[in-house]
Parts: C-alpha cells; structure tokens; sequence
C-alpha cells in the first residue's frame, strides 16, 4: 500500500475507506486512520534545488565543517591569542612605510617629503666626492708638464701646478687649462728662508721684540687657548621641555626680538657670558628648524621658538667662553 501525494495535498486526520477486491468483486473493507502533518516548506518557499537537501546532506556538511575546525583547531588558537597584534598590524605597516620613506630621503632624496633633499643625501653627497675624485688629474711641476700629460681633458678635470702653487681646471669652451688663481697651499705667505731675509734677524728681534719669557707672561699658553676655543657639546631638547609664554631675547646690537614658546636645556660649562653657536654638523630637521634663538645662561641653554615643535631637536653647539 502507497501513500501518495494526492493523499497528502492537505495536512490533518483522515479515515479513508480501504476496500480488498477479489475475484471481480469486494472481499472486504474498512477505515484506514491517516495523520498527515504539516510539510514545514512548502513549495512556494524553494527558491533553488539546494534547498532540497536532505537532513542527511546537511548533517555530512556540518561534520566536515567541524573536522576543518578541528584540524585547524592551533591556528584558530593562535589567532585568537594574537588578535590584538592582528589589529595593530595595520598601524604599524604604516609607521613602517613612513620610516621607510624618511631613511630613503636621506639615502636617495627622492621622495618630496623634505625641504632641499634634492641636494641633501647620502647619493648627492656620494657622487660628488666621486666627481671631485675623479676629476684630479694629479699634480705636475709646471703647467708645460700638466699640457704634456694632458693635452686635453673634460668638464669636472683638474690638477695642482707646483710653480703657481694654484688649481688649474680644463676649460671645455676653450680646450685649454686654466689657472683659478685658488691657493692650493700658502703660497702667499713668506716661507722661513724669505722671512729671515726680509725681516729682523734674531738678534734684532731679541732687542726690539717681547723674548719668549715676556711673551710667556704676556700672551696665552696653549692651555689658555685650548680653554677658549669653541668646543662640540650635543645638546637634545625633547619635545615636553617647551612652554609657551611671551618671551624677549636681546641681541648684542642692542635690538629685540618677542618669541611665543621657550625650552630650557642644561649644558655643563655655559655661562651667561658663553658664546655659542649652532655647529654645521647638526642635522637639519623639521624641529631644528622651528628654532629661531638661543640664550646662555648659567649651566644652561635656551631655545626659542614661535612655535613648539612636537618631537625632539638635536644640536650640536659650539660652545666657548
């Protein structure tokens, strides 16, 4: 017996009537007690054949789901541990990618993101003590011996002449060299022998002049001058030592000048009486720059700016008394 699908075309309880035939005719009878319940989808609710899959299918996909969780079970682990460095990768990429950029400014200077880095970095600098080095044809006696090992030459080329004691270079207009007139040592200085005879001789001097012992008292030792000549001293000033305020600088001419934002560094040795001044082997950067005055003081340097900068300035001062 088969329950078909015009049998179920309704959901509740039926009774058909069930009759057996037999030898052309009704053998027997009775009701048969049908509980149809409700198809959950129906089938104005399918949409596509996948929908058709069977508790089965479904509970065969489920368990593969869980076996791939399963094998993957240590590195979902490790994800979870290390979601927040997964958050921060983002951020630091791109602090990478700006330090990235800065080192390539200072090593190429192609990048725009600095004043000058045309002519501010390691590849600038690097082919210019190429050109320079390569240029040197060396150093000759006289120009007649610089012509004869060089009767031609290019652009950038140049040599020492020991008569002139000067620097000639090639001149590419003109195809010949040229002395610059620059001193390649002190050639316009009076040497020993010259200064003995021009000048006094010991004696004369003895008479007319300071003798060593006066000039002893008199004059500065090495020790005194090495103590007065400008020494290198680094001095950092971090970003949270300024303050802002109004401030005045006066400068020796007996002008001033209103600065908005002051940071006080200390520097063993100054005194209000110091000179200083800022040394050209400090590096040129952004905050460096937002400096426009420095003070002395006592064991102490003031910077002044019109605006704080916001990270930290590197000086190397030179400083003397």
């Amino acid at each position: 017996m088969a329950v078909t699908a015009q049998m179920t075309t309704g959901c509740g309880t039926f009774a058909p009537v069930v009759e057996v035939l037999a030898g052309g005719g009704v053998a027997g009878m009775a009701a048969l007690r049908l509980d149809i319940d409700r198809n959950p989808v129906q089938d104005g609710m399918l949409e596509s054949t996948d929908e058709y899959k069977t508790v089965q299918v479904l509970a065969a996909e489920v368990a593969a789901n869980a076996k791939i969780v399963r094998d993957n079970e240590a590195g979902i682990q490790d994800v979870h541990e290390n979601i927040e460095a997964i958050k921060a990768a983002p951020a630091n990429a791109t602090a990478a990618a700006a330090s990235a950029k800065e080192a390539r400014s200072w090593a190429v200077g192609d990048t725009a993101s600095r004043p000058g880095e045309g002519m501010d970095n390691a590849k600038y600098y690097a082919a210019l003590a190429q050109q320079v080095s390569q240029g040197a044809v060396g150093w000759y006696p006289n120009y007649e011996a610089l012509y004869a090992a060089h009767d031609t030459g290019y652009d950038g080329n140049w040599a020492i002449v020991g008569d002139t004691d000067t620097i000639w270079v090639w001149d590419s207009d003109t195809g010949v060299w040229k002395d610059t007139g620059e001193s390649s040592k002190f050639a316009n200085y009076y040497d020993k022998t010259q200064i003995d005879e021009k000048f006094y001789d010991k004696t004369q001097i003895d008479e007319k002049f300071y003798g060593k012992t006066q000039i002893d008292e008199k004059f500065y030792g090495k020790t005194q001058i090495d103590a007065k000549l400008p020494k290198p001293v680094t001095v950092t000033v971090a970003a949270s030592a300024w303050t802002t305020g109004d401030y005045t600088v006066s400068w020796d001419d007996g002008s001033t000048t209103s600065y908005t934002a002051c940071a006080t560094a200390t520097v063993t040795g100054v005194t209000a009486d110091s000179r200083i001044a800022v040394s050209d082997r400090t590096r040129v950067t952004d905050a460096v720059r937002m400096v426009a005055a420095l003070e002395p003081g006592a064991g102490v340097v003031k910077f002044y700016a019109n605006s704080a900068p916001t990270s930290a300035a590197v000086f190397v001062l030179e400083v003397s008394q």
